[in-house]
């Protein structure tokens, strides 16, 4: 009984490591199989949670963490607004000045406008040319013109130099530049333009130039965007 009870023992050690070899390694197949069905399943409910919980955003007007689909839209509406506005003033400067007396340059909200300085003013005098006076009444009407959904505001730089004085003169240069900016400021609120809306100033320089910049100050956008958009339609 010993010897057939010791025989049952011996026998899975002669043949029976194999099967403990193939037993375990089933196992880990196993268990591998299984992680990586849990992991599987795990990544699509975090995927199918995020299009869920996106879904539900979208449905109580929450937008998702991307950029908005209209946002190309509205730039290019805000760059019309501003064109509209640079296309208007080079109206009223091609009516008055040569190309070559004026440059317009459209930055952001902004409209810069550099206009020769001999054009307005004659060598060491801060009087204004006659022949400009049209100019200005057209200047003020444009800035001061009401406008659905947007204002215009703007600030004027004279820049003194050198050759802006006469043989004769008895000022400096940025006294001349600054009576200039005074006078050319006070020409436009004298036709129109509040003076909350517009500032003027001098700098010294080596270039005969002014520079008026129109700043395009929106306060409804998407109002100034269908007024522009109606004007065009006429």
């Amino acid at each position: 009984m010993s010897d057939g009870f010791e025989t049952q023992q011996q026998q899975p050690q002669e043949g029976g490591a194999p099967g403990i070899v193939v037993l375990m390694l089933g196992l880990y197949l196993i268990i591998l199989a299984f992680f990586i069905l849990l992991n599987a399943i795990s990544s699509f409910d975090e995927e199918r949670k995020k299009k869920a919980s996106e879904s539900v955003a979208v449905g109580f007007g929450y937008e998702a963490d991307t950029v908005p689909m209209d946002d190309k839209e509205e730039e290019i509406s805000l760059f019309k607004i501003y064109e509209s506005i640079a296309r208007d003033v080079q109206g009223t400067l091609e009516s008055y000045l040569p190309v070559k007396d004026y440059k317009i340059e459209l930055h952001d909200n902004q409209v810069i406008v550099r206009l020769s300085t001999p054009s307005f003013f004659e060598p060491g005098k801060y009087s204004l040319n006659p022949v400009q006076v049209e100019f200005f009444q057209d200047m003020a009407n444009l800035l001061s013109q009401e406008r659905i959904g947007m204002h215009l505001t703007s600030d004027l730089v004279v820049k003194g130099t050198l050759q802006d004085l006469a043989p004769d003169s008895t000022i400096s240069v940025m006294e001349l530049a600054g009576r200039r900016a005074a006078i050319f400021a006070r020409a436009l609120m004298e036709r129109g333009v509040l003076p909350v809306t517009t500032s003027a100033g001098a700098i010294e320089d080596t270039k005969q130039e002014m520079i008026l910049y129109i700043n395009v100050e929106l306060v409804n956008a998407k109002a100034a965007a269908t007024a522009l958009s109606r004007q065009n339609t006429r």
